[in-house]
């Protein structure tokens, strides 16, 4: 939660908490390893009410200022028990494998998650940005329960093969970025800038150039027309941009970044009927300005809160109900 101050951090997630949030997304990624320990300072007892999620496999470099690839055995099980030393816990309802790691074979990847999840430290188990090739890979050797993608109205990249793959095999897909980055909250204009220690000041993300200059521009007129289109349905844009997303049947979490309580409390509105097939097909025509997305690529950007369809997550993945499997459609 850059920007803010820890007890600033602390006092939204307990306000998420207070709206009935009960999914929250972190890894030892998002300042290295800081904020587990907030969520965990900030959960305190509250804890078992709620799903943690971390994730493992990109440690940071320093001699190179930079996050590698690491999903070897010993690297996953080190890391989950750093995870479990920082969110004061001894399980974790799912651990994700970040990024793909290339060099490491599957078999041994899948070696140390299936004994995280058989000890109970990881009660289930997923990837995090890999295609359904590197996922068949990994059922080879054992489960998958979730895999976490990006997805939202301007990025569209995984909504074929990679759905269609964990609608098969009954993988649940939690969705990262579903306001485009800020884009989706109908906060920026067209004169909008970013900071130079801001990751979107690059132009692009997660490899599509939405925030390059020219295509800003674009987009930000994009956005005000969807502006119009929900206001007509007593919504904000943001709302309807994750109503968009929830949509999807494939799709059980909604992951969202921090923003301040009160921007948190509108967005914690329930959406039902927000997004019927006659709302989606009057959507597409509002969208025929053509976002501009340029090429598909990767970039790597953080999030810490996350938040299941606006309103608390379905009974099937309530901290309640772990008997049963997690986020699957």
């Amino acid at each position: 939660m850059a920007g803010w101050t820890t007890r600033e951090a602390i006092a939204a997630i307990r306000r998420a908490v207070d709206l009935g949030i009960t999914c929250f997304d972190t890894a030892p990624a998002y300042g290295l390893g800081r904020a587990e320990e907030i969520l965990a300072e900030a959960l305190g007892p509250r804890r078992k009410d709620v799903v943690v999620v971390t994730k493992c496999g990109i440690p940071f470099v320093p001699e190179e200022r930079r996050f590698g690839r690491n999903a070897t055995y010993d690297h996953i099980i080190e890391s989950a028990e750093e995870s479990l030393r920082r969110l004061h816990t001894d399980y974790l309802d799912l651990l994700l494998i970040h990024w793909p790691d290339e060099g490491t074979p599957a078999e041994e990847t899948m070696r140390a998650l299936n004994e995280l999840h058989r000890s109970g430290k990881a009660r289930y188990i997923g990837v995090s940005n890999f295609s359904p090739e590197q996922m068949a890979d990994c059922l080879r050797h054992g489960p998958l329960h979730a895999e976490q993608v990006g997805y939202n109205l301007f990025d569209r990249r995984r909504e074929g093969e990679t759905f269609a793959f964990c609608r098969e095999h009954g993988i649940g897909i939690m969705a990262y970025g579903p306001l485009a980055h800020g884009l989706l909250t109908g906060q920026f204009s067209e004169e909008t800038t970013f900071g130079e220690q801001d990751w979107r000041a690059g132009g692009k993300a997660f490899g599509l150039p939405i925030f390059e200059r020219e295509n800003l521009i674009r987009n930000v007129r994009v956005v005000e027309q969807l502006k119009g289109f929900a206001a007509e349905r007593g919504y904000t844009v943001a709302q309807l941009a994750l109503a968009w997303v929830l949509r999807r049947p494939e799709v059980s979490v909604a992951l969202v970044g921090r923003a301040p309580p009160p921007r948190s409390r509108r967005r914690c509105r329930r959406l039902s009927g927000a997004w019927t097939r006659p709302t989606w097909r009057r959507s597409r025509g509002s969208c025929r300005a053509r976002p501009a997305t340029g090429r598909a690529g990767h970039f790597v950007g953080p999030h810490l809160l996350g938040a299941r369809a606006l309103g608390g997550l379905p009974a099937r993945y309530s901290p309640h109900n772990r008997h049963r499997r997690p986020i699957q459609s």
